[in-house]
């Protein structure tokens, strides 16, 4: 709740960022899961607490880039792939706004990525319908700790690579699938116990 009214203040001051709200959704439902924990924990659950959080936890971050994808699909009538190889122009009209906002010598130029885009449709085609296809299949995160893994580190890359293309920042994103999907420190512990040779659960 404390999260939701601060972002809601500097949002209604002009700095308009939605970079926290997969946070307040993990927040919520952490929140959810605990009050539904305990009261069903007279009925005997089999799993601690901590478990049932961090599992709907992951659940909600896969199901935001589900919702994410189906977004693009439902706004553009099923056309988003097809129409991704304009998203050049954006980049462009996107940089021309800094200069006029900055008036810097060196962004009078239009960035150079973007140009290569442009000169090669098919090639932004991909790389922006492989950022959809990783947001479209975030669900399957839940089936293991090693599809987990693998979309975690598929999640980081698809923020890593917006962040060069268009300038946008989602480092809670990426902690956020860092810490819950990718889940280093389950695979350093069954890292060292696979070199101790016992036997994995």
């Amino acid at each position: 709740m404390l999260l939701l009214v601060v972002r809601t203040h500097f949002n209604s001051q002009g700095y308009t960022h939605h970079g926290t709200q997969l946070v307040a959704l993990c927040l919520l439902a952490q929140a959810i899961t605990a009050w539904w924990y305990h009261r069903r924990q007279r009925s005997g659950l089999p799993l601690p607490l901590g478990s049932y959080m961090v599992f709907y936890t992951q659940g909600m971050i896969a199901i935001s880039y589900v919702a994410s994808a189906l977004t693009k699909l439902i706004n553009s009538k099923g056309l988003w792939l097809w129409r991704s190889k304009y998203i050049c122009v954006e980049l462009i009209k996107t940089h021309r706004l800094d200069y006029y906002r900055e008036l810097d010598p060196t962004l009078a130029a239009d960035p150079a990525l973007a140009t290569w885009l442009l000169q090669h449709p098919l090639a932004g085609q991909f790389m922006f319908g492989a950022g959809f296809v990783v947001e479209a299949l975030a669900i399957v995160a839940l089936h293991s700790r090693r599809w987990a893994l693998f979309t975690g580190l598929a999640i980081i890359a698809l923020h890593e690579s917006v962040e060069v293309v268009m300038k946008l920042h989602f480092v809670n994103h990426e902690w956020l699938a860092l810490l819950f999907l990718v889940n280093p420190c389950f695979w350093f512990w069954w890292c060292s116990q696979k070199a101790r040779g016992l036997k994995m659960s």
